[in-house]
Parts: structure tokens; C-alpha cells; sequence
């Protein structure tokens, strides 16, 4: 219940952010400040352009798989990857 009514004040008052581009956005998702984010910071700026930032992480998420064993870094690869298609999953519901 708090996330819906939270949702509905929110409504009225979000604006898109013009300052920020989708590279900005996507390097912010892809950072290591990003742990620091609410999830209302990260679905702001998913919500920049949700047909784009997918895209663009999708196509950046190797590259921000830095530190730990080889081990660790495809294991994180891997998490990222299954999360990536969940997502394309269901969107794709979403959508049609």
C-alpha cells in the first residue's frame, strides 16, 4: 500500500530530466556508486528512456565487471546476463 500511494504522489510531480543523456544514465546504472542508490534513484533513471538504457546496458554490463578472481567476475557476468533477459522477458509481456 505505501508503494502505491508513494507511487501517486510521484506522479504528479516527476518531470523528465533533459540534463541527463542516456550515457550519462547508463554509466551512473553501471558504476559502483549505483549500490548507493535507492531503488527510487535506479527507476528514475531506468525510466529516462526504458526503451534505450536496457539497450545500452545490455551492451555495456562486460565492461564494469572489474575486481575479484576470474571466477567471480563471470560469475557476476553470468548474474547480470540471466537479469538482462528477465528483463527483456518481461518487458516483452509488458509490451504486447
Amino acid at each position: 500500500m505505501v508503494l502505491v500511494l508513494t507511487c501517486q504522489n510521484r506522479s504528479g510531480s516527476s518531470s523528465k530530466n533533459f540534463t541527463t543523456n542516456p550515457f550519462d544514465v547508463t554509466t551512473k546504472l553501471l558504476s559502483y556508486e549505483s549500490e548507493k542508490f535507492s531503488v527510487e534513484e535506479k527507476s528514475d533513471l531506468y525510466f529516462h528512456d526504458f526503451s534505450l538504457i536496457p539497450l545500452m546496458i545490455e551492451e555495456n554490463y562486460i565492461k564494469s565487471a572489474t575486481g575479484g578472481s576470474p571466477a567471480e567476475q563471470l560469475q557476476r557476468l553470468s548474474k547480470a546476463a540471466d537479469s538482462i533477459v528477465n528483463g527483456d522477458l518481461i518487458s516483452r509481456v509488458i509490451n504486447s
